[in-house]
């Protein structure tokens, strides 16, 4: 395996092979599951400009048995890649296959009650949550300015309250733009002390 950031190297688990993933790979261009892949129970990175499960499974924890650790899955490319038809370009492509992924049982997504501002250090939620300090929040846009502009913003929990319906956050960043060659964030600011955008909510 070979760490380079062009690699076209790409990785086939055949049908009837079950492969258990126990290290954090260098980046690959496709992998590609006809098989089962499975996440050890580790903290585990999977780098990779596709991602095709094509019959087969990919397998991040089970109902029974819910993954604990940092299962990290980072996709590259270009919106207008088309090595991939059908599908789209940065993707995790699912055809008659099985995605099975359980983490610690909590609320992974909501939606805001309130619209957030720019200059809020807070979002209203619409579900009871519990993340944890220090957990990352993404605030996805909420507009729509063509796809190399983004509004969709990161912060980091500060604390909850309001039985979980308030989380108050910090560390703002935000990445204005998306590189319209390479697909890569641009433009991006980080330590910021509040929201850039408005968000609107219910």
């Amino acid at each position: 395996w070979k760490d380079d950031v062009t690699c076209r190297d790409t990785v086939i688990i055949p049908a009837g092979q079950t492969v258990l993933l126990d290290v954090s790979p260098p980046r690959f261009f496709l992998v590609l599951v006809q098989g089962t892949l499975v996440f050890d129970r580790a903290d585990l990175h999977l780098q990779a400009s596709y991602v095709m499960v094509n019959g087969g499974t990919l397998q991040i924890g089970t109902e029974q048995e819910p993954f604990m650790h940092e299962a990290k899955i980072t996709l590259y490319g270009n919106p207008q890649d088309v090595d991939l038809p059908t599908f789209g370009s940065k993707v995790i492509a699912c055809y008659k296959c099985r995605l099975d992924m359980h983490g610690a049982p909590q609320v992974s997504w909501t939606q805001l009650a309130a619209t957030a501002r720019a200059g809020d250090t807070h979002i209203d939620v619409t579900d009871t949550v519990a993340w944890p300090v220090g957990s990352r929040v993404v605030i996805a846009t909420t507009d729509y300015d063509g796809f190399t502009f983004a509004h969709t913003e990161v912060a980091r929990v500060v604390s909850v309250e309001a039985s979980g319906r308030r989380v108050h956050l910090g560390n703002f960043s935000i990445c204005a733009q998306t590189n319209a060659e390479d697909g890569r964030p641009s433009q991006c600011m980080f330590g910021l002390d509040s929201l850039q955008h408005m968000h609107l909510g219910e």
